[in-house]
């Protein structure tokens, strides 16, 4: 505890990364930064279209999708196979 204590009081960032001292800059996003695993498809997706609010209509196209899905064919699953329309949104 005394440990925990005295790094928190007189070392308070010796534990921390490196990369949070490096002066922000607007214009420019380091290469090395990525966002957390759960962020990853929608950062793909806004680095894929080139205009923002594309990106941004795709990126609620995704999640729109997946409210849509259950309302196509909610008790045909065994059929979906031979369903088009269901493939297509799928």
């Amino acid at each position: 505890m005394f440990l925990y204590v005295y790094l928190v009081c007189f070392y308070p960032n010796y534990l921390g990364e490196k990369v949070n001292f490096i002066k922000a800059n607007a214009a420019f996003t380091p290469k090395h930064i990525v966002p957390e695993w759960y962020f990853l498809p929608f950062y793909a997706m806004l680095r894929c279209v080139p205009a923002k609010l594309d990106g941004v209509l795709v990126m609620g196209g995704s999640i729109g999708i997946l409210f849509i899905l259950p309302l196509i064919a909610p008790y045909r699953v065994a059929t979906a196979y031979f369903d088009k329309i269901y493939q297509f949104f799928f």
